[in-house]
């Protein structure tokens, strides 16, 4: 029997940092529109579900072609984690292989989504992560967290990876034995930093609109 393959959206209704977040306009169309399009395009993704406590963002994502599943109120609040409402889905849906996407990375497209699970799939791994190359020079309220006497070369560094918050594959029982969106042996699929871009204030929302719009010319 086939394995079934899900894209997993979740999308709440509010948002501190921008209002409604999840519905506002990004270049004509609403932010959450960008996720479901990519995984519904993609082709090794089997169903694509939005998981929201929102009737409004239900019904967008239902008339957008997405499955929904309506989310308990006391998985929305602030200090609510995307983990929990992934227990949520997978107590509530069947499938195999989880692909979380986020909402808040509209530069997702369905081929990135399609090379990351092939990946995924011909490798000895249980989990993907989303990520992008960073040699940056990492500080924290204390200080340098390198030595500034000996500040290492990029060739010293190696290749380091930054999370992107892009998309995290693993699977179902992986997920429930982990509580964790990624846990065993886990890899990073690098994504350029332009398309790991993500929405967290009005500036993002500027900053990738224009993106869209070149891309677009």
């Amino acid at each position: 029997m086939k394995k079934k393959t899900v894209a997993f959206i979740p999308a709440r209704g509010g948002s501190k940092g921008i209002p409604k977040k999840n519905l506002v306009d990004l270049n004509g169309k609403p932010l959450l529109h960008y996720a479901i399009e990519a995984s519904k395009n993609a082709e090794k993704i089997d169903e694509v579900w939005v998981s929201s406590d929102s009737e409004e963002i239900i019904n967008f994502s239902s008339d957008s072609g997405a499955k929904t599943l309506k989310r308990p109120d006391y998985l929305c609040h602030d200090n609510a984690t995307s983990e929990s409402a992934i227990e949520h889905f997978c107590e509530n849906v069947q499938f195999d292989t989880l692909v979380f996407v986020q909402a808040t990375s509209p530069l997702i497209s369905s081929n990135i989504l399609d090379k990351a699970l092939s990946e995924h799939f011909g490798d000895d791994r249980d989990s993907t992560v989303s990520g992008f190359l960073d040699h940056g020079f990492w500080w924290n309220d204390s200080g340098p967290m390198f030595d500034p006497m000996n500040r290492p070369t990029r060739q010293m560094q190696g290749n380091m990876y930054k999370e992107s918050g892009m998309f995290y594959i693993t699977s179902k029982e992986r997920f429930l034995a982990s509580k964790c969106r990624y846990s065993g042996v886990s890899k990073i699929y690098e994504v350029d930093r332009i398309s790991s871009l993500e929405v967290d204030s009005y500036e993002d929302l500027k900053l990738i609109e224009h993106i869209i719009r070149s891309r677009d010319v």
